[in-house]
């Protein structure tokens, strides 16, 4: 994949060197094309140069971060806040950030950030590809849809669809548990893997939080509280909102 295009914007010069060296250093395929010290220099630099992620400061000269948002909320590109104020996390996350750095920096904590702008990019770049009709060939598009990419450090693994004994959802992560006694973790949303789990009849929902692999489970408990035992000894209750679709499922297959 082609270099990840960088705005950094932030009134103090030590700010933005600080946030270009933590890019450069970490390695992670990152290319700063420009930086900005105002809002409206900024504005004008993401409508010529179309940054593919900007690193933004709240409080700036001209208006505030959330200003910027709003005026150029038609533009393709993920916005990652870095700030000295606690304070603003919840506006953020409103306006559709990505995330939100607190200064001074963390070097793991920004890691943690980059991988996540990383995974978001790559997602847009294989679905735009599909759409666009790069990827013509059904076996091939087939073969994908049973994979899930891992960004683990500087590796990415990747996961078969059907090794996986349950997904669940965590605060601000999901993880993954597969054979044989795997556990993974993705700075992505459970959300974001639904369409994958949607094309494969043996992964279903218990419940808001949890995805199960229908082949891993080994028993299931009846009555008011119903509950799955899978492979691992993992036990998971079922929502009573999805209990009689999920014991349906259960009953074809045991």
């Amino acid at each position: 994949m082609k270099k990840i295009k960088t705005l950094v914007v932030d009134d103090e010069r030590f700010n933005r060197d600080m946030i270009i060296h933590m890019v450069e250093k970490l390695k992670l395929n990152f290319e700063v094309i420009g930086q900005a010290e105002s809002i409206d220099q900024a504005r004008e630099l993401i409508k010529h140069l179309r940054p593919q992620v900007v690193f933004l400061d709240v409080r700036m000269p001209g208006g505030s971060g959330f200003d910027l948002m709003d005026s150029i909320s038609h533009v393709d590109m993920e916005v990652v806040f870095v700030t000295g104020y606690d304070s603003y996390a919840i506006k953020a996350f409103e306006h559709n950030a990505l995330d939100y750095v607190l200064k001074p920096i963390q070097e793991d904590k920004f890691f943690r950030t980059l991988l996540k702008v990383k995974e978001r990019i790559e997602d847009k770049i294989y679905r735009r590809s599909e759409m666009n009709g790069d990827m013509n060939d059904s076996a091939f598009k087939t073969a994908l849809m049973n994979k899930i990419a891992i960004h683990e450090g500087k590796m990415v693994k990747l996961l078969s669809v059907d090794d996986l004994i349950f997904v669940l959802a965590k605060e601000g992560y999901t993880e993954f548990v597969a054979k044989p006694g795997g556990r993974h973790l993705s700075s992505k949303q459970l959300s974001d893997f639904e369409y994958i789990f949607s094309k494969q009849p043996f992964m279903i929902r218990i419940n808001k939080s949890t995805y199960v692999n229908a082949n891993e489970i080994r028993s299931y408990s009846k009555g008011m509280v119903c509950d799955v035992t899978l492979s691992d000894g993992s036990v998971f209750e079922i929502s009573r909102r999805k209990k009689a679709s999920v014991l349906e499922v259960l009953k074809k297959i045991m």
